[in-house]
């Protein structure tokens, strides 16, 4: 038997409030070969996730960073 893995679409996020290094003005969530990241802008990773449970743990991190809209 042999699973289908279907693409998975990027989501572009809305921060609301400041990281520590200034605030971003999108965040986007990308799938990786071993989890899921959220990066800014410029490309740089702000939290990345492993694993299965990686896409939640993001979309976590993102809503503690004041999250105002999930874009798809």
């Amino acid at each position: 038997m042999t699973a289908i893995a279907h693409p998975r679409a990027a989501l572009e996020l809305h921060a609301g409030i400041e990281l520590s290094e200034g605030p971003p003005d999108r965040m986007w969530l990308r799938a990786t070969s071993d989890g899921w990241s959220l990066l800014d802008a410029s490309g740089k990773v702000l939290f990345r996730g492993l694993g299965s449970d990686s896409r939640r743990q993001c979309l976590e991190f993102a809503r503690s960073q004041g999250v105002l809209a999930v874009l798809s």
